[in-house]
């Protein structure tokens, strides 16, 4: 019955789950599917029900899964993963589809009334996926899930993998969502698609009309596979050496003795070529040196370095890279019956050719033997034979020869040219299948020891990194689809039978074959594009209706999925961009009439950019200790991590590399970069929801840095203080705070305060580069750096890459790259243009970058501004995005000028929206006491969704405190300097963290755990209260008016029933909760005598003094717990270090014994009628006190810390219920003592005088007495 319902469903390929199918039941089945022909994997087989009857049931429990295929299917080579065998929910395997080869995973989830069934399915998706992603092969995964998969803990992995399910993403790409499968309310039947498969779906439904299964509709997926095998493009990059054992001083050695000849080839660069050549030159002499250098370290050290020599496969640095084409991974062909098959799935080259070979010798040598035992030497036969004995001899994977290989073996002195005899040739077939099983289990086992190591050295010596970035929100998924919609004019070219028509159109390739589309009001199908006599490429629509017009408009409405159709999409919406500039636009300065007319003062401090050497070898050195590991990689194919370990002699030669680029001219192929695209939004619409960031060679990332990070530092002492971001103490949070400052100040005051911030169209991508150039020499920058850099420009070329796919390059006349550090140079000198075009006084700029934000407090200034900003903008040709852009007034005047009079100094058809709240630098920022902050809700939200990862990861107690005050607080609680959570907000985080640390202990103090055990983390009143005092501090110093302002009126703020308003309030409210006192000279005391001075304190000693005071009040916050009514402070550094000389799982089970995790019989029996509260030894009340110190039974064990018990009870009371260190009993008096005691002046001359001679007079009576 169900094989015929199977069949029914007219599919190629369906995974089936909840087969229950026993063993027989599997048997029977299987052969059944192979009559009709069909192939068939199976989950183990699932425990049979009990029968009544001699025979065992056909019918077992509810688990099992299977999978069908009219195409070759087979299990795999090594069978399922042993971390299967326990399930009967899991299959895996291998299908292939004409050329393509993927491997298929069948899931069956645990019901929802399933204990832990969310445990258990994030646990069985988790080891799904760690077999997808143990090799390269394309895996899909399906089945009835039984749970929403986005919801599990590990989706973020397979999000990161760039898996899609498949209900989301036909939403995503059609907008149509498809009906549920399972009793009209859940879609859990569903697929997990990898990149490759996202490309290929055509068609998605639900069969709806009938419930075949029980009450699951199943879902129908149709994939297209082309006729051609898909091919990936990319660069051939060379492998990193920065991992090997290499030694700086040999390098330098080696490097040294190569240098002449490097040096030399500088000298006679005359042409660009020549400097080419030089680059090329260059990178050889390095590596030829860590080859020396790898060579000498095998010699000396085989172990230490296994690598005999610098293979070719990590040389290639600065060469010419072509786009080459690369085939899928796919594996290896099921063997026929009786032939050769590896141990387990393979991938490389030589491990095929290597299955190949075995296959090759079975074959012959079953042939062989056939016809010497029957005689049969005709010449079919003999011709057979010889052939493959040819192909045997000529096989591939075994350098250099095959018999040179074999003979090369001690067993074998001979290899026969002709056909061998039958001993010889069965013993070169063992060993050859014996070298293939080798070569395929080492292959496995090496990404199983790559993949335990990477987690290993994540932990150990890479901060973390992993961690950290698990604990993150989760990252949109690379972009994989867009829709797209094509309207080109069709003209018909003739008739054809059968209701069809050939059109000519301007681009037949952006069609899409088999898709409907509309010519004019009439559908038609897309049949196919079809090349002309001529080479001009036409296309061919079928129609139902009798007659078609000779020409009108045909549109379609697909989707980019592939590569090629994401690369064409990239092209048509970035081309009219980045090509924008043309004739007099692209190499006159006067084309830009309008902007040079308005050039900003150049002030005298900026001539001294003229007298900085860009070239100067120690600042050059400088920064390239400063450059990052683990950055992406450019096209010259140096990492970071490789030019950090260069010595300085070849570093220089670099420098002298790029002085030549900016006199001769830059190599044209070094400016290929790939393009990133980061999607903007959950589901992009389009290329416009995408932010292009340009990868360019990391040796010109490193010089532009350099040239930089100079510029800004002499900018950054003269630029006006409103124009912010990448210059010295000028970050985007204090642009920000100043703003909501000003905000507050006109709340509480009354005054009238209102501003716009506009948004810029791809501000980067359409700067013009004349009037920046003009613009940067007007400023006196080095011409050295501008001309070099304006060389470079128009040399890059971008290589977009979708779907692991590489691109063609786009080369641009307008714009500056993202990604690139002079382009934030460029960007900063035009807000300084901004900031002096011509408008009346009373407004002010402030500006973050690409951020414009001008605030003014009377309409005429506001109007003015508005214009000001418009007509800058139209000079550059800077489109403005007036959707994104936004208005905000503090009081009434401004705010009924900019709803009823703002439009009349706008674009007709726009208008400014005016916001009462907007999330903008990074943060939300409220215009009024009475704004909502629905944007802050989100961020707090996912503060707790961090502490629930955090909870599930397995890291030490000391490791995850340590995050959670380096990765979760700041993540959670940036940007609200300007808030007062509320007590129950800051509660809920202080338990949910205290979770994460210690387990789900009922009984636990949140305030002992977050404030007792350790001094990684700060307890989170404590963390915001250090946040807004060193944001207050930072202002005081690099912002002196609003600093005083906001200091002034924290301290004088009367903390009543008011709401907050801003910044100053706010940190009147947080001194308030935490019994802390704030003067007018910036001194701040709070309990326990803990003081800072912000106008000199430092940033740590501010927060030291923050989580010293919040720790003298938890004793107040645990005194109605059991036994600590009279504690004293805790001591977190004494409890970390007595729990550091533990082990991990030790330290876990005594740290919710500090935190008060346990409790004794006696308290849990008063909420747990099935506890007992005699003590189980004795029968008495079992108390903490009774089992630490009265029960007879454990006297024994009491006896030898008897002394230590009686001073606990005297001295430490506490520690019967929770352990942990406490200050000393006069700490708090010393802070007194100490703060009021002033250190004395500095001695005079004089008396300096008198002590030297009275510590001459010591020195002499000591020796005297000796």
């Amino acid at each position: 019955m169900a094989r015929r319902v199977i069949l029914s469903l007219d599919q190629d390929m369906i995974f089936a789950s909840e087969t229950s199918a026993v063993s027989a039941a599997q048997s029977s089945s299987t052969r059944r599917f192979q009559c009709a022909g069909w192939r068939s994997v199976w989950s183990p087989p699932v425990p049979s029900h009990h029968s009544h009857g001699p025979e065992p049931s056909l019918r077992g429990c509810a688990e099992g899964v299977a999978l069908l295929s009219r195409f070759p299917l087979r299990g795999s080579f090594s069978g399922q993963p042993k971390c299967w065998n326990a399930s009967c929910r899991l299959v895996e395997g291998f299908a292939r589809v004409g050329w393509l080869a993927f491997r298929v995973i069948g899931i069956y989830g645990f019901p929802a009334n399933r204990l832990a069934a969310s445990t258990c399915n994030d646990s069985l998706f988790h080891m799904a996926l760690q077999v997808a992603v143990s090799d390269h092969i394309p895996t899909i995964i399906g089945g009835d899930f039984n749970t929403r998969v986005q919801d599990l803990p590990v989706w973020a992995e397979y999000q990161r993998h760039g898996f899609q399910e498949m209900f989301e993403f036909w939403e995503k790409r059609t907008g149509e969502m498809l009906p549920p499968t399972c009793r009209a309310s859940t879609r859990h039947d569903t697929l997990l698609m990898p990149p490759l498969f996202q490309q290929l779906l055509r068609q998605a439904s639900v069969n709806t009309s009938a419930c075949l299964f029980d009450s699951h509709a199943p879902l129908q997926a149709t994939f297209e596979v082309p006729d051609r095998p898909v091919v990936l493009h990319r660069w051939r990059m060379p492998r990193t050496w920065a991992n090997l054992p290499l030694s700086r001083d040999d390098l330098a050695s080696a490097y040294d003795g190569r240098r002449p000849q490097v040096l030399a080839q500088q000298a006679h660069c005359k042409h660009k070529d020549h400097v080419d050549a030089a680059f090329l030159a260059w990178a050889t002499a390095v590596e030829e040196s860590v080859h020396d250098c790898v060579a000498a370290a095998h010699a000396e050290d085989p172990l230490a370095c296994p690598i005999r020599e610098l293979s070719q496969a990590h040389r290639g640095r600065f060469q010419f890279r072509p786009r080459l084409s690369f085939p899928l991974p796919k594996t290896v062909r099921g063997a026929r019956q009786g032939d050769y098959n590896p141990p387990n799935e393979i991938t490389s080259i030589v491990a095929k050719a290597k299955v190949r070979q075995a296959r090759r010798l079975r074959t012959f040598q079953t042939g062989l033997a056939k016809a010497r035992r029957t005689g049969d030497w005709s010449d079919a036969v003999c011709k057979q034979l010889t052939n493959e004995w040819t192909a045997i001899k000529k096989a591939r994977g075994y350098p250099p020869r095959f018999s040179s290989w074999l003979l090369a073996l001690d067993h074998f002195d001979v290899f026969w040219a002709n056909w061998p005899p039958a001993q010889w040739l069965a013993e070169v077939t063992e060993y050859v299948c014996y070298d293939a099983d080798a070569l395929a289990r080492l292959e496995k086992q090496r990404l199983a020891q790559l993949a335990t190591y990477r987690g290993h050295l994540d932990t150990q010596s890479g901060h973390s990194r992993q961690q950290y970035a698990a604990l993150r929100d989760q990252a949109r998924p690379p972009i994989t689809a867009l829709p797209v919609h094509i309207s080109q004019q069709a003209t018909c070219l003739r008739e054809q039978p059968d209701q069809a028509a050939i059109y000519s159109v301007l681009d037949a390739d952006a069609f899409r074959e088999g898709a409907p589309a509309r010519l004019g009001d009439v559908q038609v199908l897309v049949q196919a594009i079809l090349i002309e006599p001529d080479d001009a490429k036409v296309v061919r629509l079928k129609h139902e209706s009798a007659a078609l017009p000779p020409s009108a408009l045909l549109r379609q409405s697909t989707d980019a999925s592939t590569g090629t159709e994401l690369h064409r999409a990239f092209v048509e919406y970035w081309a009219p961009i980045w090509l924008r500039d043309t004739g007099a636009a692209r190499t006159d300065a006067l084309h830009w009439d309008k902007f040079m007319r308005h050039l900003p003062p150049s002030p005298p401090q900026a001539q001294t950019l003229q007298n900085w050497d860009p070239y100067d070898e120690q600042s050059w050195l400088r920064q390239v200790r400063r450059l990052k590991t683990g950055k992406a990689t450019g096209y010259d194919g140096f990492s970071n991590a490789e030019l950090r370990m260069l010595p300085e002699t070849a570093l220089l030669d670099l420098m002298g590399l790029f002085k030549l680029c900016g006199t001769i001219g830059w190599p044209s192929h070094l400016g290929s970069a790939t393009v990133s695209c980061l999607a903007k939004t959950d589901v992009p619409q389009g290329m416009q929801h995408a932010r292009p960031i340009t990868i360019l060679a990391s040796t010109y990332r490193l010089w532009a840095s350099h040239a930089a990070r100079g510029i800004l530092q002499s900018w950054g002492q003269w630029f006006p203080r409103h124009i912010f971001g990448c210059l010295p103490q000028r970050s985007v949070r204090d642009l920000s705070l100043q703003l909501e400052c000003l905000i507050e100040r006109s709340v509480q005051t009354g005054e009238s305060l209102g501003g716009f911030s506009i948004d810029l169209v791809k501000a980067f991508n359409n700067i013009p580069r004349q009037p920046l150039k003009a613009l940067l020499q007007h400023l006196h920058v080095p011409s050295v750096i501008i001309d070099t850099w304006f060389a470079f420009l128009p040399l890059i070329s971008r290589h977009p890459v979708f779907v692991n796919d590489l691109g063609c390059g786009l080369l641009s006349t307008t714009g500056v790259p993202e990604g690139d550090p002079l382009s934030v140079v460029g960007m900063l000198a035009l807000c300084y243009a901004a900031e002096y075009w011509p408008r009346s006084p009373g407004s002010t700029l402030m500006s973050y970058v690409d951020n414009f934000t001008w605030v003014a407090s009377e309409a005429t200034a506001m109007a003015s501004a508005l214009d000001s900003a418009q007509e800058f903008c139209s000079a550059l040709c800077l489109p403005i995005d007036w959707s994104k852009s936004f208005c905000w007034s503090t009081v009434g005047g401004l705010r009924q000028w900019f709803k009823h009079r703002s439009h009349q100094h706008m674009p007709e058809g726009t208008k400014l929206q005016l916001v009462d709240s907007a999330r903008d630098l990074g943060v939300v920022l409220r215009f009024g006491p009475r704004a909502k902050v629905t944007g802050l809700q989100k961020r707090l939200h996912q503060g707790h969704e961090r502490l629930t990862r955090l909870a599930k990861s397995f890291r030490g107690l000391q490791v995850k405190a340590h995050m959670l005050q380096t990765a979760i607080w700041p993540a959670t609680f940036y940007g609200l300097e300007g808030q007062c959570l509320a007590v129950g907000k800051v509660d809920a985080y202080r338990s949910a963290a205290a979770q994460a640390m210690f387990g789900k202990r009922t009984s636990m103090s949140p305030f002992l755990a977050c404030g007792a055990v350790s001094t990684r983390a700060a307890d989170p009143e404590a963390y915001l209260l250090a946040q807004v005092l060193n944001a207050l501090a930072r202002m005081m110093r690099h912002s002196p008016e609003l600093g005083e302002w906001w200091l002034q009126t924290a301290a004088n703020y009367d903390c009543g029933p008011r709401r907050v308003s801003g910044p100053a309030s706010a940190l009147a409210k947080m001194l308030h909760r935490q019994e802390w006192t704030l003067k007018p000279n910036g001194v701040a005391k709070g309990p326990g005598h803990w003081f800072v001075d912000l106008r000199h304190s430092s940033p740590r000693a501010i927060r030291d003094a923050v989580n010293g005071a919040w720790r003298s009040l938890l004793p107040s916050k645990v005194g109605h717990r059991n036994g600590l009514s009279l504690v004293l402070p805790p001591a977190a550094d004494i409890t970390e270090k007595a729990l550091s000389s533990f082990g991990l799982g030790e330290q876990c089970h005594l740290a919710q014994t500090v935190v008060g995790g346990f409790m004794s019989a006696a308290a849990r029996s008063k909420w747990d009628q099935l506890q007992e509260p005699q003590c189980l030894f004795c029968g008495a009340l079992d108390s903490k006190h009774h089992r630490l110190l009265h029960c007879p039974a454990l006297q024994s064990i009491r006896q030898p810390f008897a002394t230590l018990l009686e001073w606990v009870q005297s001295d430490m009371p506490h520690w019967l219920h929770c352990p942990f260190g406490v200050e000393a009993d006069q700490e708090a008096f010393s802070r007194l003592l100490w703060r009021s005691r002033a250190m004395p002046l500095p001695p005079g001359p004089e008396e300096l005088a008198k002590y030297r001679d009275f510590a001459g007079f010591a020195f002499l009576y000591g020796r005297l007495l000796q």
